[in-house]
């Protein structure tokens, strides 16, 4: 209350919000991101700021507050706000977060595949990684999507999953010239090879 009371009176200057990111408390934190993103202007300073508490910040309640500001910062900092999330793995079970980061991180998706396939590729949380495959394979990316999962990414059955989603219902795309070279070795490994024949089927 008081932190809300301060913010509307126009009481709380940036350089103080900046200081409340780096408080004990977990609450003060997470609002104080709020009202740096509320007007869409946050400085690179604050974003600065915010992406090394992506990386590193223990609360889950700072890190819902990170992925639901996505939306309301610059590319860049979204970008490596994104990053610095699916990075630490420790929300996979939450309802929102995974879905908060890929509501920030759809939109960039299509403007820069090749960034977000392989940030998700790499990342620890498998519902960005599926998403991102489906959103690649609408955005007639198949070809990138495919030579990515050549490489046996850390997410090879969430985005497997998430190229099956895109495929179906779809009768207008043709299999990548590389996509008879990865099938092979995705046959090879049992964890995926049921997943990899529903694709080359499509």
């Amino acid at each position: 209350r008081a932190l809300w009371t301060l913010y509307i009176t126009g009481n709380f200057n940036e350089e103080e919000l900046q200081k409340a990111l780096t408080d004990k408390d977990e609450y003060v934190r997470a609002w104080a991101i709020q009202f740096l993103c509320e007007d869409n202007n946050s400085s690179k300073k604050s974003t600065d700021i915010m992406v090394k508490l992506s990386r590193n910040d223990p609360s889950s309640v700072v890190r819902l507050y990170l992925s639901a500001a996505l939306q309301r910062i610059d590319a860049d900092a979204r970008w490596q706000i994104t990053e610095g999330l699916i990075s630490q793995g420790k929300d996979l079970d939450d309802h929102n977060i995974p879905k908060m980061i890929w509501y920030g991180m759809e939109g960039l998706v299509e403007k820069a595949p090749e960034k977000a396939i392989t940030m998700a590729a790499a990342g620890k949380v498998p519902l960005i990684a599926e998403f991102t495959a489906r959103r690649l394979v609408d955005a007639n990316a198949l070809t990138l999507l495919v030579n990515e999962l050549g490489k046996s990414p850390a997410q090879l059955t969430a985005m497997l999953n998430g190229l099956l989603a895109g495929l179906e219902g779809r009768s207008d795309i043709k299999a990548p010239a590389t996509w008879e070279t990865v099938y092979r070795k995705l046959k090879s490994q049992k964890s995926v090879a049921p997943l990899a024949l529903e694709v080359a089927q499509l």
